[in-house]
């Protein structure tokens, strides 16, 4: 097996639980763009936005526009014939996910490497309406970037793009975005909670060896890191964890180091998950995504829907006694210090998406 030197996280670790950048569209002439470069040559579909709090709804617009050489703002140029999309709220859309079709159902010939700006509008009437287009609490972006509209000019934002793009091969994210999502929300239990035990199911697509796992938490009680084996039953490692030794009674990243550095085979389902042992709670985080149809919205996500969120009340006896959510995804993952290069393999990431603010 091939040895990094220095245990690899996959996926990237956070600083911070995700958060979300909002603009509220509560008067005419506002907009909110991200400026990203396309991924993929071929026919789009579709695009992925999610709302805030929606108190009068007014429609949004989505255009997907050229951007200006000389400013690096939006142009008011479409990109192509028919690259724009509409969806019509009504006041009960709050937090709620919309794939837009773009051009009808036909999409839009785009073309890998050009500079695009997905533009979202609201057609104002009376709204006042939340609209997510940037990730909160990861690093400031150069490029891609954001921008909003308001007062009659633009302002560049150095947020990372909340961008999904669904193609007529699947959904992707653009390098250097945050695939849209529902930010990281608090999931706190304890050992009289059903379920008292969370954590994720993942799969590799290659052969490695874990020295351990992280996991954004915040260990106000006691409780057990446990990895479990392919079954669903086996605990192949069990690790006390402490609320007295760590920094501070906040949130964090734990790091969890095995007894025994782990063998973790190619194509196999493994959990590592959290199990509250006391009263007294302890907090995880868990992103949301939403589905199009048979289409995955972890496809952009490292490792894509092979890591999904997973569930059990007590202890195991079957792999039936687990529930996966394969809509969710608990900031958590591994620490990889080999990997076989011998037996081929997919790849290793959906995207190339950055966690690390």
């Amino acid at each position: 097996m091939a040895d990094f030197g220095a245990p690899l996280p996959i996926p990237e670790i956070p600083n911070a639980i995700l958060g979300a950048q909002t603009i509220t569209f509560n008067a005419a002439s506002m907009s909110a763009a991200m400026m990203f470069q396309v991924p993929r040559s071929g026919i789009l579909k579709k695009v992925l936005v999610r709302t805030g709090t929606v108190t009068v709804a007014d429609d949004l617009l989505i255009r997907l526009e050229t951007v200006d050489p000389s400013t690096g703002f939006p142009t008011g140029n479409l990109y192509a014939a028919n690259a724009t999309a509409s969806v019509a709220l009504v006041d009960t859309d709050d937090n709620s996910f919309f794939w837009i079709p773009i051009n009808g159902s036909s999409g839009i010939s785009v073309t890998k490497g050009d500079i695009v700006a997905m533009r979202i509008n609201n057609d104002y009437v009376n709204g006042n309406m939340v609209v997510v287009y940037a990730i909160g609490n990861v690093i400031l972006n150069d490029f891609p970037y954001c921008a909003t509209y308001a007062s009659g000019a633009w302002t560049k934002q150095k947020f990372v793009p909340a961008l999904t793009l669904e193609y007529d091969t699947g959904i992707i994210a653009a390098i250097g975005c945050y695939p849209c999502c529902y930010p990281a929300s608090a999931q706190g239990f304890s050992a009289s909670t059903n379920p008292n035990t969370r954590g994720n199911r993942i799969k590799l697509p290659f052969r490695a060896r874990a020295l351990g796992f992280w996991i954004t938490v915040d260990v106000d009680g006691d409780c057990s890191a446990i990895l479990f084996d392919s079954d669903g039953v086996t605990a192949l490692e069990t690790v006390a964890l402490s609320p007295t030794i760590r920094a501070s009674t906040a949130y964090g990243v734990r790091f969890v180091q095995f007894s025994t550095p782990r063998i973790l085979e190619k194509d196999t389902f493994y959990r590592f998950v959290l199990k509250a042992t006391t009263a007294t709670q302890i907090t995880m985080y868990a992103i949301e995504v939403a589905d199009d149809g048979a289409l995955s919205g972890l496809s952009p996500f490292p490792l894509g829907v092979n890591d999904h969120a997973t569930t059990c009340n007590g202890t195991p006896n079957t792999e039936l006694s687990w529930t996966q959510t394969t809509t969710r995804q608990f900031e958590l993952g591994l620490m990889i210090d080999q990997i076989d290069i011998g037996g081929g393999g997919g790849p290793i990431v959906g995207s190339s998406i950055v966690r690390r603010a």
